[in-house]
């Protein structure tokens, strides 16, 4: 089964709906950076998994591709997000 390949895709996704979530709030939620940032990074290994069990299809590469994708668009749009987690996990 795809097991890894699933998992990424919805951690992705939950990746996704967390930066979301950012956006939409008027202040900055701290939380949803850094639960955007650790299912990004959870979405990179899991895909990785996959390619290591030989998995079938072409999930875990779009799924590699898009938590990339999505981390370079963030980095791009919002440079300092890195940096305030880093900063709210220090002070906390």
């Amino acid at each position: 089964m795809k097991r890894f390949s699933v998992l990424s895709l919805i951690f992705i996704v939950i990746g996704i709906i967390a930066y979301g979530l950012n956006l939409s709030t008027e202040a900055y939620a701290e939380l949803f950076i850094l639960v955007g940032f650790i299912s990004l990074f959870i979405t990179i290994f899991l895909g990785f998994m996959a390619i290591a069990k030989n998995e079938g299809g072409k999930l875990k590469y779009v799924s590699i591709t898009m938590a990339f994708f999505v981390l370079g668009v963030v980095t791009w749009t919002e440079p300092f997000q890195i940096v305030r987690v880093l900063t709210w996990l220090k002070n906390t």
